[in-house]
């Protein structure tokens, strides 16, 4: 499981958020995503994107809420955006 992230972030981040029945290599998997910390590079601007196009609106595609985990791991940011998801009424979306 370590050497998922250097062989593909991306690949590595949807892989990890997948349930496993195992509590060790759960335990191993949520350790190597916490590892990952936040996004960089190409992944920073990426990142960016989705959730600015989630806060204007712009993308109302629920997919798009539900990939970001898959996509972006347990960024800070994203899941600062989630808890404000989860606290605004959803007629203020």
């Amino acid at each position: 499981m370590r050497v998922l992230p250097d062989w593909n972030r991306l690949a590595a981040i949807n892989q990890l958020v997948r349930p496993f029945l195992n509590q060790d290599v759960r335990r191993a998997a949520l350790n190597v995503l916490e590892g990952l910390g936040a996004a960089g590079g190409q992944y920073e601007g990426m990142l960016q994107a989705a959730l600015s196009a989630l806060r204007s609106g712009t993308n109302q595609n629920p997919a798009a809420l539900a990939s970001l985990p898959l996509r972006f791991g347990r960024d800070p940011r994203r899941l600062e955006f989630l808890k404000d998801e989860l606290r605004t009424p959803a007629g203020r979306r």
